[in-house]
């Protein structure tokens, strides 16, 4: 058996995408007039200071989508043999040779009965990191993945690749070491 390192590095997204009913929308929108903010996000970066109001965490609201996972596009891959120390793989990660035949799913939520919370935070920096052990060599044509677009009432479509796999076994992300470069929360209604 061989050990290899699978590393990310890049830019990444956590996204949730949620229900929640009219009386959180006033709320939210009570508290970001009363502290005059520039956007809903600021109302969720310290939800405890809101605790009368029964704000969750951002992340919470998640009952549609909640996933974590590199961009695509501005991101590479690196594998290493993890006893010799030899990258087996170095490239952006929309070249390795399985990009083209991913599937992909699309998360798309019109709002209905209940408002929509979108909340999402980028990071920077090694946005996926696991081991495995295979027999024999690392063979790129093995490592499979899924892309996920989601988007919330046609505005803007985010992808992240999810649901990594090598040989048909579910790999997950074991470490990060991210910088977080922003945070967005919006509500539909």
């Amino acid at each position: 058996m061989k050990k290899y390192e699978i590393e990310i590095f890049g830019w990444g997204a956590e996204i949730v995408a949620g229900t929640v009913d009219l009386d959180l929308v006033n709320n939210v929108n009570d508290i970001a007039e009363e502290n005059k903010f520039d956007n809903l996000s600021e109302v969720f970066y310290d939800v405890d200071e809101y605790s009368e109001y029964g704000l969750l965490d951002w992340y919470e609201y998640d009952n549609l989508y909640h996933n974590y996972g590199p961009y695509p596009l501005d991101s590479k891959i690196v594998v290493t043999d993890s006893e010799s120390g030899e990258e087996v793989l170095n490239k952006p990660f929309n070249e390795l040779k399985t990009y083209d035949d991913s599937p992909y799913n699309e998360e798309y939520h019109d709002v209905e009965e209940d408002a929509i919370l979108f909340g999402m935070t980028e990071d920077k920096g090694l946005v996926f990191q696991t081991d495995i052990e295979i027999e024999g060599d690392f063979d790129e044509k093995l490592l499979t993945f899924g892309l996920t677009g989601v988007m919330v009432e046609d505005d803007g479509e985010t992808t992240i690749v999810v649901d990594f796999k090598y040989n048909g076994e579910e790999i997950h992300n074991e470490g990060m070491a991210t910088d977080n470069k922003s945070f967005e929360v919006y509500i539909y209604e």
